[in-house]
């Protein structure tokens, strides 16, 4: 069975255009990024902004060594150790089951669509917002 022109050039794969390595003009200080799009928002990282973020990493490393000094006082050294362990095989169950659900639902709302997905209809606006939260 042959096919006329018109139904092999409607088989036939579109062509992707090609971006080439050519990048178009670029003012002097604009950035553009991987994908060959300018830049829309300012990137304004001053030393105010740089600090900010590095007391917020500092309380967060604050917190944790306060939890770790509770757990060496708890448990002791072989307990911290053995803490990690477990924590780590349950990191790795969680890891799973988000992989299961971003392959079986693939959004960039990620999970709080999940959360308003899975439980059904009776109950996906309360699980959305508690996930959303």
């Amino acid at each position: 069975m042959e096919m006329t022109p018109a139904e092999s050039k409607e088989k036939q794969p579109q062509e992707v255009p090609d971006y080439g390595e050519t990048v178009p003009d670029i003012a002097v200080g604009q950035f553009i990024n991987v994908s060959g799009h300018p830049q829309e928002l300012d990137r304004n990282f001053g030393f105010w902004s740089i600090c900010a973020i590095s007391i917020v990493a500092d309380d967060a490393w604050a917190a944790g060594a306060g939890s770790l000094v509770t757990s060496l006082y708890d448990g002791g050294p072989p307990g911290v150790l053995y803490e990690f362990v477990v924590v780590s095989i349950f990191y790795f169950f969680i890891g799973a089951s988000l992989a299961e659900l971003a392959s079986a639902i693939p959004s960039s709302a990620a999970v709080y669509h999940w959360a308003s997905v899975t439980p059904g209809p009776r109950w996906s606006k309360l699980c959305s917002w508690y996930a959303g939260t």
